[in-house]
């Protein structure tokens, strides 16, 4: 569908098969996508990105890359810009994967969906400006990107921020000021935000015979109820909606 910010952008919604491989390509044209489901590695000249549900991505038309889809297939909404829309973004090839990027990829999937074209430009800045916002933040320590991955690695979230403040002999308060200052959410959100990204692989629809029970248990939380409410609050998806990769 066409969407006006300033001028009429091109917006595509692709679903990609298991395991599709992309050879090293340039797209031609500057790029904001959003993966809307699944996974996918990107490999381009300094970096290689695992990008899961909820990453966004600022790609110039002349950056090359390659993409290589994941085992359950991905879904990605991309809108094509002129170059006067990126102006003040200094980064032209950028991935964000946190729980502001997720936040701001479905509002803005659910913008251009409804077709009303003022909230789908709000919602596309909102997701330009995420691109600048990182480079205002410190770059996070050493201990503190160990404290991100532990995060990201562990399942059993009984471990507060008071133990792993204690682990790491400084006090929780210190802990949990110094990790929103470096990565712009505090440990809980990122813990929820770990959590709804592990609902929408579990019920992605290159799963077969998905229990909404299963996924629940696996991404760590109570019961199901629990797990509706979260994470219907973070992407505004009901459950009947969570398959979202099966049909754009």
């Amino acid at each position: 569908m066409p969407l006006a910010v300033d001028g009429t952008f091109r917006v595509r919604d692709t679903t990609y098969s298991a395991n599709r491989r992309m050879r090293r390509h340039i797209d031609g044209v500057t790029r904001l996508s959003i993966v809307l489901a699944g996974t996918l590695r990107e490999t381009a000249a300094r970096s290689e990105v695992v990008a899961q549900a909820g990453a966004i991505v600022l790609k110039d038309g002349d950056a090359e890359h390659a993409t290589d889809i994941g085992d359950s297939g991905s879904r990605v909404l991309s809108i094509e810009l002129p170059d006067d829309t990126c102006a003040g973004t200094a980064h032209r090839y950028r991935w964000r994967q946190d729980p502001s990027a997720l936040r701001a990829g479905y509002a803005l999937w659910h913008a251009v969906r409804s077709g009303d074209r003022r909230p789908a430009q709000d919602r596309l800045y909102d997701c330009l400006a995420l691109m600048t916002d990182a480079d205002e933040r410190p770059a996070a320590p050493g201990w503190l990107l160990d404290v991100k991955t532990r995060l990201e690695d562990e399942g059993d979230e009984t471990i507060g921020t008071a133990v792993i403040a204690a682990q790491l002999g400084c006090h929780p308060v210190y802990l949990a000021r110094a990790f929103r200052r470096a990565f712009g959410c505090s440990i809980s959100e990122f813990r929820q935000w770990q959590r709804v990204r592990r609902v929408l692989d579990g019920c992605h629809g290159g799963r077969d015979h998905v229990r909404l029970s299963d996924v629940a248990q696996q991404a760590g939380y109570f019961d199901q109820s629990h797990m509706w409410r979260e994470v219907r609050r973070w992407t505004g998806l009901a459950p009947s909606a969570w398959s979202i990769s099966t049909a754009p």
